[in-house]
């Protein structure tokens, strides 16, 4: 038997709290890498969404962060644990656990310090871990036991302050001489900066209403050193208003300024469009130590000759409905010659993927060769309330008015809870599908896609989701599928996506609809613990239902009498008729 496909699960999503955390991106060694927690697993996907590792605990994972020398933490409940990268003997790479860091409050954020040496923790306090390297095994020499391997100390605490609210989120600076914090519904962010060795004192910056996004600009890292760019901090609060946050020159007392405003719109998630050239390969990783070592107030960045481009920065929205926004930023500078301003640079639409979206990330792969300099590839990737997460391949066109056009890569998605059933369709049927069922009675229908020669990514594809099901049975009809709650049968029909201007094999990828064609009379023998469907003739289905205490068995009659793809649900003639019920002599 050999493994085919693993469907490792939905996001876990926490809308009241907006837990951001859940959801990374890291690379090493110049390979991208996400990762993302899916109630008490920890799923690393590479960048086409394929599974590399999965990491199980027995609680639920509450924060993700990678580090610049792809070390992996994880915060569940009141422990850190922190994996790092080695090479297996295949070449691919894989995590290992490195340590576990108790605390005495539950992690709600962790966030690296870009040098990879030092970790942030947030929740009820704030703490600064520092961790210590091991020294490795020499060829031949034997492997320490278990009991040795607890006597290594491998981390040492730098600093801990208690907090007036739970810490929800924080983010270090791209320089690693600052860290933002938010609290949960808090007007108020947070900027920390060393006061002197061991002291860390912080300003505010005020907001209209509370913060739900904080996103400092990551990408400062070219080749040999630093670029001249200050820190730049982006929020956005629930009045749908982006701000751009500047730190002041280096001369002058440590204060931030809102140096551009940006709104998107309501029901809006926004990300900077990274670029991935900036982000420095494995080689790099000492230099990089060196360079983000923090450094004190009075010392200046060292200054590197910035490209064309390098002047500019994007930041990238997605509205509800699925309407993306690129901002084009100018004179984010160390010694801008004029004030920073905003334009918006380009817009289009995108097909949602199991509904709106809650988190994004955005990466760019290429610029144009012009003077403009202005992104031609760059990755979407999305997380959708429901959990799934999609990747748009996005080119633009190169004219002064871009046109951008977008390309579904690939998804991921399943369950949040456990599942319990699983069902394929009739075998008869030439494209097969299959069902599953989870303990939230949440049923997922799965279409089964024809493997590419030497890609076999999507054997299974999320087509639609039904909510609300406790039974469900397929029919003779594969467009036919018949779920049941304590309320209803239902009688639901599955069309294909219909999305314009896209390719066949991006269709695919794309959810189906469900509409409900009739719902099936007396209800009073429901709920149901099975549902089985026979077909004596084309015209005549027979539905079973057994009830929830195993004691009755109640028949339906079904009379499908059209139903043709193009059919409208309010055109399709389906009559029902409820048979009767049995008593068993013994419960099923």
């Amino acid at each position: 038997m050999h493994l085919q496909q693993r469907l490792p699960g939905a996001s876990t999503i926490d809308l009241k709290n907006n837990n951001s955390d859940i959801f990374r991106f890291g690379f090493y060694e110049g390979r991208g890498f996400i990762v993302f927690a899916a109630n008490n697993k920890a799923v690393i996907l590479s960048q086409s969404l394929q599974v590399v590792q999965v990491l199980l605990y027995d609680e639920e994972v509450q924060g993700i962060d990678w580090s610049a020398t792809g070390q992996l933490s994880l915060s569940v409940n009141t422990n850190l644990y922190i994996y790092s990268p080695i090479h297996e003997a295949d070449g691919k790479i894989s995590w290992n656990f490195y340590c576990k860091i108790p605390h005495a409050f539950r992690i709600l954020s962790s966030s690296w310090r870009p040098s990879g040496d030092s970790i942030l923790v947030a929740g009820g306090s704030l703490i600064l871990w520092k961790l210590l390297p091991v020294t490795p095994l020499k060829p031949g020499q034997r492997m320490r036991s278990e009991s040795d391997e607890k006597k290594i100390q491998k981390y040492i605490k730098l600093w801990e302050s208690e907090t007036s609210a739970v810490v929800q989120d924080c983010e270090f600076s791209q320089d690693g001489n600052y860290f933002a914090t938010l609290g949960y519904y808090e007007r108020l962010v947070k900027v920390w900066y060393q006061y002197r060795e061991g002291v860390f004192r912080f300003i505010y910056l005020p907001h209209a209403r509370s913060v739900t996004t904080l996103r400092w600009r990551r990408e400062r890292v070219i080749s040999a050193g630093i670029s001249e760019k200050r820190n730049v901090l982006l929020t956005m609060c629930r009045a749908n208003v982006v701000r751009l946050w500047l730190e002041t020159e280096i001369s002058e007392r440590f204060q931030m300024t809102v140096c551009c405003v940006i709104e998107p719109g309501p029901d809006t998630v926004v990300d900077w469009l990274t670029t991935h050239h900036n982000i420095a390969p494995g080689d790099k990783i000492q230099e990089i130590k060196e360079l983000h070592t923090a450094r004190p107030r009075t010392s200046h960045h060292s200054i590197t000759p910035l490209s064309e481009h390098s002047s500019l920065d994007w930041v990238l929205s997605v509205q509800k409905g699925g309407q993306v926004k690129i901002w084009k930023v100018k004179g984010l500078v160390e010694r801008p010659k004029h004030t920073p301003s905003t334009s918006l640079w380009a817009r289009f639409t995108i097909p949602s993927v199991q509904g709106p979206p809650v988190s994004l990330l955005a990466f760019c792969n290429s610029f144009q060769p012009d003077q403009r300099r202005s992104p031609n590839n760059f990755l979407l990737y999305i997380v959708s309330v429901s959990g799934a997460i999609s990747c748009w391949d996005c080119t633009e066109d190169g004219s002064i008015n871009p046109s951008v056009t977008v390309n579904l890569r690939a998804t991921c998605f399943g369950h949040t809870d456990v599942v319990q059933e699983i069902s394929t369709q009739p075998s008869s049927t030439s494209s097969s599908m299959v069902a599953s069922r989870d303990s939230a009675r949440r049923v997922i229908v799965w279409g089964m896609e024809e493997p590419k020669l030497n890609d076999a990514m999507f054997l299974l594809n999320v087509k639609l989701v039904i909510d609300r099901t406790d039974v469900f049975a397929w029919s003779p009809d594969p467009r036919i599928i018949v779920s049941a709650n304590s309320r209803e049968i239902s009688i639901c029909r599955i069309t294909e996506s219909q999305a314009e201007n896209m390719g066949k094999n991006d269709k695919e990828l794309l959810p189906s609809t469900v509409s409900v064609l009739k719902t099936l009379p007396n209800s009073s023998v429901l709920p149901l613990k099975f549902l089985e469907i026979s077909s004596s003739s084309p015209d005549l289905w027979n539905i079973v239902g057994i009830s929830e205490d195993g004691m009755s068995m109640h028949l339906w009659t079904l009379t499908p009498s059209q139903l043709e793809n193009n059919a409208s649900p309010e055109s399709v003639e389906i009559s029902g008729e409820f048979i009767g019920s049995l008593k068993l002599e013994s419960k099923v």
